[in-house]
């Protein structure tokens, strides 16, 4: 079985895992915006990655992973109000510090990871913080009202070395018209990275947007650490 060290770290009253496959305080530190759950199964299928692994759940998902206000695609459910500025100064100045100083890291670099909206949000990131340079899009809500059009009109605050991208091979399926453009328009977002000078990768999975999110997730860390 493979080992790691596992620490939590607390900040402002959530508790976040940090699972470290190396001993090296200047390992690269990637973010991954998902539950404890996920934590330790990603730890283990990781652990020749020589990484340190931090967890960031403790989210309100509909608001701090949204970019900006937009109505909701689904029938009968609210609009997204919007609130990932305000959480990405959050999890920039506030919790990525906190857990790099309980654990002494200075990482040669750091990663985004996420699945859904916190994918939406991975590929936001780098549009106002020069932090993370290598993005996850895991099944992201790339659909999102102008979010790709914003991608390629707006300056990226750091171009990202490596950007993943992956989608379930029917996540576009269905009578919904906008869920349905959402594979055309993660590969136009994916094309125009690669197109500024990003090394990416888009990856169709069997399934839909349900289907072996912890395998998705660690197929993504893995090419991003490679």
């Amino acid at each position: 079985m493979a080992a790691f060290n596992w620490r939590s770290v607390p900040h402002e009253g959530v508790d976040y895992s940090v699972y470290s496959l190396t001993e090296d305080p200047a390992a690269p530190l990637i973010c991954v915006l998902a539950e404890e759950a996920t934590g330790e199964i990603l730890a283990r299928a990781l652990a020749e990655t020589n990484i340190h692994l931090a967890m960031i759940g403790g989210t309100d998902w509909y608001r701090d992973l949204t970019p900006w206000p937009a109505p909701s695609p689904f029938a009968g459910e609210d609009g997204y109000p919007g609130g990932a500025d305000a959480y990405l100064t959050r999890l920039t100045q506030g919790i990525v510090p906190a857990i790099e100083q309980a654990l002494d890291l200075t990482p040669a670099w750091r990663g985004l990871c996420g699945y859904s909206l916190a994918g939406l949000f991975a590929l936001y990131a780098p549009y106002h913080t020069d932090s993370f340079l290598r993005i996850g899009s895991v099944s992201g809500s790339l659909w999102y009202d102008d979010f790709v059009e914003y991608v390629q009109r707006e300056p990226l605050m750091a171009l990202p070395v490596k950007a993943y991208f992956s989608l379930g091979e029917q996540e576009g399926a269905g009578r919904n018209p906008v869920i349905s453009q959402v594979e055309a328009r993660s590969q136009a977002a994916e094309q125009h990275l690669r197109h500024l000078g990003t090394q990416t990768l888009f990856e169709l999975n069997p399934g839909n947007h349900f289907v072996d999110i912890v395998p998705r997730m660690e197929k993504a860390l893995r090419w991003l650490v490679l």
